[in-house]
């Protein structure tokens, strides 16, 4: 390939080359970190009016998200560009690399990073060159990093959903947490323990189940059920796992709620129409994507912000008062 074809393919018109052939060209020039003339070096200068969402992984409760983010972005003549990282971190790191060498106007990270050292400081080095060249960045579901923050309460959320729970009498309460090194579950975590310790109480690390989504939700039940059968309530991190346990605990025949209450995160849109309707915490996704929207078209010299948006408990038909003839 001659070096005029090279210059025409990453040249933001892309003129008289295929769309493979260009595709191609900014491949190569991600992975070498080529960012082009001054101008191209400088995002701000050579605004594209494109975001940049890279999404940890397309789950149920992003759907409203993504809605939200392409509502705002089309609202102030943005497009978005999306590119699903299904938590592998090379494959986050990559998506950013080709956003860089398509010059995207703004990145948005959306959904949880990872509470690992190691992967922190290659987020911050694949990032950095982006900063230098003056690109917005949001982050909606992190707090590793030092850019433009908008998230959700996670502890505090957690938090109100385990009162819950205790307020109805529960005490022995299984938690099914997400990857043990997920950013957002880990902090869900933290909200757990914070209301429990303020009645007294610890989390007993046997109640506590790591999963990944709903199929391990069912399974990690009824380990949890096995190892502690006295057990009155679940609370589930994801409402993908709660899900994914209500479908199981059925099939054993474990009646929800009258043999045992459950919660889950997120309010998905399939937790109304579960049967019974699932009791979740809401993260205001419509308004987390709309203000992350605005952080990332704003000015590019304003310092960083950090937003935490409030979260809701909502309280449904999968939790009641613990039985009286179990302990907990």
């Amino acid at each position: 390939m001659s070096v005029a074809t090279a210059s025409r393919a990453i040249s933001p018109s892309g003129h008289a080359v295929s769309h493979a052939l260009r595709q191609r060209v900014l491949q190569a020039a991600a992975e070498l970190d080529y960012a082009g003339d001054a101008a191209a070096r400088d995002v701000r200068a050579s605004r594209s009016r494109v975001i940049g969402v890279v999404v940890a992984d397309v789950l149920d409760s992003f759907t409203a998200f993504m809605r939200a983010i392409d509502d705002a972005a089309h609202e102030n003549g943005w497009l978005i560009t999306v590119g699903n990282a299904r938590r592998e971190p090379e494959r986050e790191f990559r998506l950013i690399r080709e956003f860089r060498a398509q010059r995207v106007g703004a990145l948005i990270l959306a959904g949880s990073g990872f509470d690992d050292v190691d992967y922190v400081e290659r987020l911050e080095a694949e990032l950095e060159p982006y900063r230098k060249a003056r690109g917005r960045i949001v982050l909606t579901g992190r707090r590793d990093l030092r850019d433009n923050l908008v998230v959700p309460d996670n502890v505090g959320g957690a938090k109100r959903a385990t009162e819950h729970l205790l307020d109805l009498g529960h005490r022995r309460i299984g938690v099914l947490a997400g990857p043990p090194l997920l950013a957002g579950s880990n902090d869900r975590l933290d909200g757990v323990r914070d209301a429990l310790a303020e009645r007294g109480l610890t989390l007993d690390p046997v109640l506590v189940e790591h999963t990944d989504g709903r199929r391990s939700g069912g399974e990690r039940v009824i380990e949890l059920l096995r190892r502690a059968p006295d057990l009155t309530a679940v609370f589930a991190l994801t409402d993908d796992a709660a899900l994914g346990a209500l479908d199981v605990l059925h099939e054993n025949g474990i009646r929800v709620p009258s043999d045992i209450s459950l919660v889950g995160f997120d309010d998905s849109p399939f937790a109304s129409a579960a049967v019974p309707s699932l009791t979740t915490v809401r993260s205001n996704m419509t308004l987390m994507a709309r203000r992350a929207v605005e952080v990332a078209i704003g000015n590019g010299a304003a310092p960083a912000v950090t937003e935490v948006v409030p979260t809701e408990l909502v309280v449904r038909a999968s939790t009641a008062r613990r039985p009286r003839d179990r302990r907990g």
